[in-house]
């Protein structure tokens, strides 16, 4: 394991602990984690180290950011890994719920734009060309760069 991820991992283990120690209900004998895919390393990561250091169970799965959050705010899983911050609908339903959350950030997403070596023509692309190519609007109507730029 690298230095970078046993630093993520303890400070998640942190994070796992301050949550356990900070809950007002009683002491889990299992916690469930959901969420993210991309965060779904790091879960894991912390969930194999966790157990090391304490008793119970401790389950990862992933439904992604969205799903991950719907289950935290209908108190299905007890934390969740997300790659955005919680919304203002999923805010109010959680506070509908009466569920408390602590957002702790422990590490960015970083996205690497690459080009075919055989390229002959592409020479730069904006970031709008790219969030014109990625936003969800773009599925199955974007195929060539010419639906971005005739």
């Amino acid at each position: 394991m690298s230095a970078t991820i046993k630093r993520i991992v303890a400070l998640a283990i942190v994070a796992m602990s301050t949550w356990q120690s900070c809950t007002c209900s009683s002491v889990h004998d299992s916690i469930k984690v959901d969420g993210s895919s991309t965060v779904y390393v790091v879960s894991e990561a912390v969930a194999e180290e966790y157990k090391k250091s304490q008793s119970g169970v401790v389950s990862v799965s992933i439904s992604g950011t969205g799903g991950g959050f719907k289950k935290l705010c209908s108190k299905r899983v007890d934390i969740i890994g997300a790659s955005r911050a919680i919304t203002a609908q999923e805010k109010e339903q959680c506070h509908k719920n009466s569920v408390e959350y602590l957002e702790i950030p422990i590490a960015y997403d970083g996205i690497v734009v690459a080009v075919n070596k055989a390229n002959d023509w592409l020479n730069h692309i904006t970031v709008s060309y790219l969030k014109k190519l990625f936003e969800p609007q773009a599925e199955g109507k974007v195929v060539m760069w010419s639906d971005i730029d005739p």
